[in-house]
């Protein structure tokens, strides 16, 4: 899964992650440029993107990672994670909405 947030994408390729950005400013614009590469393998299932760093989930574990590949923070849930989204806030500062597979929800923040 690809998910966005303001102007980047992220998506998982088997042995990097590429990290785009909108080229220009103007709204109808939509020609994207590389913004950063980490070369690292990794495995998840959903990825999101913040302004500073990513969330990468596989099963019960999130990781943030740093744009050079970095591990910022680690989460494990006591249960397997089925939805996480970018819920705002100020950049480097972002919210994240996670819902689990047995009902709950919690919200943390995307860098700490």
């Amino acid at each position: 899964h690809t998910h966005t947030h303001t102007h980047t994408a992220g998506p998982a390729i088997a042995d990097r992650i590429i990290v785009y950005e909108v080229a220009s400013h103007e709204p109808t614009d939509m020609q994207y440029k590389v913004k950063e590469k980490i070369v690292k393998h990794v495995e998840c299932s959903l990825l999101v993107v913040c302004s500073q760093n990513l969330v990468l989930c596989l099963e019960k574990r999130l990781q943030s990672l740093s744009f050079s590949g970095e591990k910022i923070r680690e989460w494990v849930m006591e249960s397997q994670i089925r939805y996480i989204k970018v819920v705002g806030g100020p950049p480097g500062r972002e919210g994240l909405l996670v819902g689990l597979k047995n009902g709950q929800s919690y919200q943390a923040g995307c860098c700490g």
